[in-house]
């Protein structure tokens, strides 16, 4: 019964030590986690002046490169716009010389070297201007750009040291524009690559004609 009852005690003891070093662990995640906030903290706080710095440059350097970014994307809308309205009147042109139903028609001929160019210069007019409408598209309708977070603002920050607050926007507007610049780099790819094929489609409708 003794033998019992010190088994008993001892996985008490075992389990009671483990839910010891959990809580310490925890703890020490959590004090880990608040040492980085209050190091960020205090790196903010131990900025000098702004008068003695170029804090005020820096976030009127940052707010100017915002405007620049969002003023290309801007841009790309625009002229995806105009170029979808271009290649939809290329479009009923084509349809109008050259209908997708004669293309069909070649590939019942008897196959020669001029039908075969024929029929794949015809078929590649429509695909390459139906993916630079898909790549168009795409411009317009990639993920719209972030926002300064104004969720975030509290009386906290309001309170806030003047220095401190400057640093924070000039950070918080450095994540955002590090994001548009990826956004508008795969606009520019999609816009350009829609021009590559709208060119190719127009190359392949004039070739169509000029084979004999």
């Amino acid at each position: 019964m003794s033998r019992h009852n010190q088994s008993t005690q001892s996985n008490n003891n075992n389990s009671n030590s483990s839910n010891a070093s959990g809580n310490s662990n925890n703890a020490s995640t959590v004090q880990s986690s608040t040492s980085t906030q209050s190091s960020t903290f205090q790196n903010a706080s131990q900025l000098p002046d702004v008068d003695q710095t170029a804090m005020c440059e820096y976030l009127e350097l940052i707010q100017s490169e915002y405007s620049i970014e969002r003023g290309k994307k801007e841009s790309f809308e625009n002229r995806a716009g105009i170029i979808m309205a271009l290649i939809g009147a290329l479009l009923v042109f084509i349809l109008d010389k050259l209908a997708v139903t004669d293309v069909i028609k070649l590939c019942k001929d008897p196959l020669t070297f001029v039908v075969l160019m024929k029929i794949i210069v015809g078929f590649s007019a429509y695909i390459a201007l139906i993916l630079a409408l898909f790549f168009l598209f795409l411009t317009i309708t990639t993920s719209k750009q972030e926002n300064y977070p104004i969720e975030q603002i509290s009386f906290a920050y309001l309170a806030e040291a003047r220095k401190e607050a400057i640093a924070r926007i000039i950070i918080n507007y450095r994540d955002i524009i590090v994001k548009h610049r990826e956004h508008n780099e795969k606009r520019a790819f999609k816009y350009k690559t829609s021009l590559v094929l709208s060119f190719v489609s127009i190359g392949c409708f004039i070739t169509f004609f000029i084979i004999k």
